[in-house]
Order: C-alpha cells, then sequence, then structure tokens
C-alpha cells in the first residue's frame, strides 16, 4: 500500500500503540483489536479493507537502522521512530489510540499532533 496520496478514494487510519516493553505479540495483538474496534464502530467489514477502501497504517515496522545507520542510541533512535510515525500519520485521515496511550512518550506526542492537527478534519 502507498501512502503517496495517489489513492485518494481509500480512507488511512493511524494506529498508535505504545510499543516499549512489550513483545511484538501483544503489539500486533493490540493493533488488532484496535483495529477491529474501529470498523465495528464506524460501520466498516473487511471487504472495505479488500476493495481498498479502508486501511491501517501504523510504525511497528519501521527499522531506523534501515534509514540513519549512524544514530546509535537510543534517544536518536526514538526520535527517528517518532518523526517517521508523525509522517505516516500526516497522510492518514483518522488515528485511533491504544486505551493506555498516556503512558508512552511517543503516543503522547502522536496525540498531541493529531489533536492539534488532525482532529477537526477527520
Amino acid at each position: 500500500m502507498s501512502l503517496n496520496g495517489g489513492d485518494y478514494a481509500m480512507k488511512k487510519i493511524f494506529v498508535s500503540v505504545p510499543f516499549a516493553g512489550r513483545t511484538e505479540e501483544e503489539v500486533r495483538r493490540e493493533i488488532q483489536i484496535l483495529q477491529n474496534e474501529y470498523m465495528k464502530t464506524h460501520g466498516y467489514t473487511l471487504d472495505h479493507i479488500k476493495n481498498k477502501e479502508l486501511c491501517f497504517v501504523d510504525n511497528y515496522d519501521f527499522d531506523p537502522r534501515k534509514i540513519y545507520s549512524c544514530f546509535v542510541t537510543r534517544y536518536r533512535n526514538s526520535l527517528v521512530c517518532l518523526s517517521n510515525a508523525l509522517l505516516i500519520m500526516s497522510r492518514c485521515d483518522d488515528a485511533i489510540f491504544s486505551k493506555n496511550w498516556e503512558s508512552a512518550r511517543g503516543c503522547r506526542i502522536e496525540h498531541l499532533a493529531y489533536e492539534l492537527y488532525m482532529k477537526e478534519s477527520s
């Protein structure tokens, strides 16, 4: 799926969940739960995804080492990941957040960006 803006009919939803201290399985499970809740609440089905009318995007598979191998500290990697998440979110129509988004710095910043830049337009 391309996020370059060329697919205007598709509604893109950014999914924000905390990663720190969690296993891949836990993160992926929460992403799936949030997606299912969004679809149910907004009347979407799997057909909407299959027909490319709706998609969910997140920052989970982003690996900062692939882009900035010179950033070796945890903090710089975190900033690279956060900036990538904000870029992805900027190309979305709406965002959904983990119930415990306030517990993670990155999620708090993503939520603030959503409140300041996206909320009224979604």
